[in-house]
């Protein structure tokens, strides 16, 4: 097991071979790992040189095929993500971002999500129990109507 340096933070590298199911508990400055069906089988944690984010990094086979990692961080995470590379799982977490105070918003996408006024396109209006008739409805009847042959 390892802990290497990642451009956004750190990384936990753990050998365990195929893939296996796991759950992530996240603490305020911890993050426990339960993998399930794997045997724990290490004596040496390296870490990264200069590592600023990980205090510890801590092992126990609970049971015969459940094992608990838990990295213990000198900071609350600002994120994490679990993913496999070559038979090993990598816990990948992030460190806080650094900000630029006079351009705190210079490398980041910004997403602008414009709602559409119901009244704007009466045609795509919601329909339900508080409000019985759609505007679809009141149209489709109207041409039905004007459609209708004129009653002698």
């Amino acid at each position: 097991m390892r802990v290497r340096g990642a451009p956004l933070g750190v990384e936990v590298v753990m050998p365990i071979g195929p893939r296996a199911p796991y759950l992530v508990e996240e603490t305020d400055r911890a993050i426990v790992l339960t993998l399930y069906g794997v045997r724990a089988n290490t004596d040496v944690i390296n870490f990264a040189p200069n590592d600023s984010m990980v205090r510890t990094v801590e092992w126990v086979q609970e049971t015969f095929d459940r094992a608990r990692v838990t990295v213990s961080l000198r900071a609350a995470p600002y994120g994490y993500l679990v993913q496999y590379e070559n038979n090993a799982m990598v816990l990948r977490l992030r460190g806080r971002p650094q900000i630029d105070p006079s351009h705190p918003l210079r490398g980041l996408t910004l997403v602008s999500i414009q709602a559409i006024h119901p009244s704007a396109r009466p045609d795509r209006r919601a329909c339900g129990s508080r409000r019985p008739r759609c505007p679809s409805d009141s149209a489709s009847s109207a041409s039905s109507r004007s459609a209708a042959p004129p009653s002698s």
